[in-house]
């Protein structure tokens, strides 16, 4: 089966034309991008048969509905007590790895950029109200990325997948952001598994693997609302 990596529906965006055309040249010396891990794979979700319209809305049909919610109620449970007694996976040490590894700067057209990562995950409160840099950098140009979330997730018919919110933002050598972009990315799990657990070494690396495939997902989500043109009313 053949990994995918798929671009989620809800985005944040906000991108300065100016931006596309300078992401393509070498930054001058001292530029940071500062990175920030998750505090680790903290949810799990597991979701029901999605409603279809040619399917009435009978009693059959709503019982069916039910159990399935029961069903998967009770595999939630299991799940999340599966995640709490097995060693975490993803803790933002072992985030903090792959991070340090990733091609980064590249996939987020920052070439030139000092990569920066954090071994400890941003406080949720920062993250949505601080409007400067995150980090104390009194770098020339500065850029931030954060994984906000990583999340385990086991979707009805469509198997299981590591869904990822990565935020970025780009302040240029401004004081405030020039650019800023959220998404969420996701990508298949061949192996790694809560319920039934699996967490071999062979599964940890299919899920890092994962984590890897979900920050090109989101640099290719990036790319592409750079390139968008505006639309005009």
């Amino acid at each position: 089966m053949r990994r995918s990596a798929m671009i989620g529906g809800a985005a944040l965006l906000c991108i300065v034309g100016a931006m596309a055309a300078s992401a393509q040249e070498p930054a001058p010396s001292g530029c940071e991008l500062h990175v920030w891990p998750s505090a680790g794979l903290s949810q799990v979700r597991q979701h029901g048969r999605e409603p279809d319209p040619r399917r009435s809305a009978g009693l059959i049909d709503g019982l069916i509905d039910a159990e399935i919610a029961r069903r998967n109620a009770v595999k939630d449970q299991r799940a999340s007590a599966n995640l709490a007694e097995a060693p975490a996976p993803m803790a933002p040490a072992d985030q903090a790895t792959i991070l340090k590894s990733a091609p980064l700067a590249d996939a987020l057209g920052l070439s030139g950029y000092s990569i920066i990562v954090h071994d400890q995950p941003l406080d949720t409160r920062t993250i949505r109200t601080k409007t400067t840099r995150y980090a104390d950098s009194d770098a020339r140009c500065y850029a931030d990325l954060v994984i906000s979330d990583i999340v385990y997730a086991r979707v009805y018919a469509h198997g299981r997948k590591l869904k990822a919110f990565v935020r970025f933002r780009d302040f240029g050598t401004d004081g405030a952001p020039v650019a800023s972009f959220g998404t969420w990315v996701e990508t298949d799990l061949k192996l790694f598994s809560i319920d039934p657990p699996d967490t071999s070494p062979a599964a940890l690396d299919d899920l890092a693997a994962a984590y890897r495939q979900d920050l090109a997902a989101f640099g290719t989500a990036l790319k592409a609302n750079r390139d968008a043109k505006p639309v005009h009313s």
